[in-house]
């Protein structure tokens, strides 16, 4: 099965995303992975680490999430 590791900094948090595919995605493949956890409940910028694999190959990469107002022009 896949799965996608995620790793959020602050507060510290692991846990695993399951691949739950789209309608009209083809067996073994997934553009959505969910997961539950009490600390994603929370709203604020969430900072950390998702790694996977897709086909074989290891994925790792940092990410960051800004506040939604950022960078936005609402005219």
């Amino acid at each position: 099965a896949s799965s996608i590791h995620l790793v959020i900094n602050d507060p510290m948090t692991e846990l695993d995303l399951a691949a739950k595919p789209l309608e009209g995605e083809a067996e073994g493949m997934s553009s959505r992975f969910v997961g539950t956890h009490d600390t994603i409940g929370i709203v604020k910028e969430f900072a950390g680490t998702i790694s996977g694999t897709v086909e074989g190959t290891p994925y790792t990469g940092d990410f960051k999430e800004e506040p939604h107002g950022a960078g936005h022009d609402h005219k």
